[in-house]
């Protein structure tokens, strides 16, 4: 039996308590530590919670950056009123820098010896924060695998509201990234790059296409998902919503779309998540329905919310601008049956044969899209039981964090050997389905 791969992984973000890119990043070391011998590198702010998991301690260093950590907690207070998701990532590149620095200093002697047989950059998942290391590794030479990243996703024409509303001022000059110190050099010299979605692939130079590697990001545990929907013929329809409650992810149309079937008795809908447009999604399920048959529970811890999930039977998420879709994976696994924007990310992991796609237009037309679903739907409960056990299925056999770790081992595997074939991870190239 051939030794494990002795993996240096930098993970600034990972955290098991957390949800989102943290927790992306702790699941991706757990599952990868399984298959090889990992030591990771992370930030200090995650210690106590990986101290609270069976994680060996002595498998991990925690980075304490200093000045740009002190500027970063003023900048980011003064995002949270004047800037949006793009002008946070764009404040975290001082920080990470001095991230990699530090790393690099703890590592140096270690990587130089031959104490690593590659390194390999989890999170940051944003491909617009360059790394400076791997132009170092390549003297000495180590392999360097990046991601998995995604982003790039462009706003869709005809939502120029919703980008105000989201304060996204810097998206239009995101193609500024490219010209960030270290950043082609990081593609360059990145022996693998993983992407976790079409656009991301997308933004790569064709020429570093060939050591490209399609992974979604996202997973799950299957010990967590023994248990999944039962589906029955009896009571209304219960359709779910999870995310946070702004502008881009279209609650709204959830409420707008399930509005006349709830009316009839036959649909109710139940809204996981909070945030600033709470109060405004509210009042319009009070004027459509008098408040009848929606149900907003507010946040939901994450270890608590599959129980809530796998009551529903629909998940039910058309938001216009989604790279990963980590919330429509989970449900899925569950075996709710997904209806989900044909665009990005979450329209990758819905396939025909077990979900809906909403085509991408103006708020009314996609609104009448998911009411003429739910109606199919409310109307064929057979349909439910299959597409939904189809998408649990689909989730259970290619989105696992056991299934990834094996994926991005034959990708480690791929460039340490150079006599090896490439592995097959490309993205997908059919054109997605509509709904209707």
């Amino acid at each position: 039996m051939s030794e494990k791969l002795k993996v240096l992984l930098i993970a600034e973000q990972a955290n098991p308590e957390w949800v989102s890119v943290p927790l992306v990043g702790w699941m991706q070391v757990q599952a990868l530590q399984k298959v090889c011998d990992v030591h990771v590198v992370t930030h200090i702010r995650n210690k106590e919670a990986i101290d609270r998991t069976d994680f060996p301690l002595d498998r991990v260093t925690y980075i304490s950056p200093g000045i740009t950590q002190t500027f970063l907690n003023w900048a980011s207070k003064l995002v949270s009123e004047k800037g949006g998701w793009t002008t946070r990532n764009a404040l975290k590149v001082p920080m990470y820098y001095e991230f990699e620095w530090i790393t690099w200093k703890l590592f140096r002697a270690s990587l130089q010896s031959g104490g690593f047989d590659l390194v390999h950059r989890i999170t940051p998942l944003s491909p617009a924060l360059p790394s400076f290391i791997v132009s170092r590794l390549k003297k000495i030479p180590i392999p360097f695998v990046l991601g998995p990243i995604n982003g790039g996703l462009k706003w869709p024409k005809g939502f120029s509201h919703i980008q105000r509303q989201e304060r996204e001022w810097l998206s239009s000059v995101r193609k500024l990234k490219d010209y960030l110190p270290y950043m082609r050099g990081m593609k360059r010299n990145a022996q693998a790059i993983i992407v976790g979605s079409k656009a991301a692939y997308d933004e790569i130079a064709i020429e570093y296409r060939p050591k490209c590697f399609y992974i979604p990001e996202n997973g799950i545990q299957t010990k967590d998902y023994i248990e999944s929907v039962r589906y029955t013929a009896e009571g209304p329809l219960r359709v779910a919503f999870v995310g946070r409650l702004v502008p881009l992810k279209s609650a709204d149309i959830v409420i707008r779309g399930c509005a006349p079937s709830i009316l009839q008795g036959k649909t109710q809908l139940h809204i996981y998540g909070d945030g600033p447009e709470r109060d405004h999604l509210e009042k319009l399920a009070q004027d459509l329905t008098r408040g009848q048959g929606i149900t907003f529970h507010g946040w939901v811890a994450h270890a608590k919310l599959r129980a809530e999930l796998i009551q529903n039977q629909v998940f039910a998420f058309p938001s216009i601008k989604e790279f990963g879709g980590g919330a429509v994976i989970e449900a899925m696994g569950l075996g709710l049956v997904p209806i989900v924007t044909n665009y990005g990310g979450i329209a990758e992991v819905v396939t025909p044969d077990c979900g809906f796609h909403i085509p991408l237009g103006d708020g009314t037309a996609m609104t009448e899209v998911l009411q003429k679903t739910l109606e199919q739907l409310v109307q064929d409960r057979a349909l439910i039981a299959s597409l939904g056990t189809k998408a649990r299925q689909r989730i259970l056999s290619k989105y696992t964090w056991e299934y990834k770790a094996q994926q991005i081992l034959e990708v480690y595997t791929w460039v340490t050997k150079s006599d090896l074939a490439r592995p097959p991870y490309d993205p997908p190239e059919v054109p997605f389905r509509s709904a209707g």
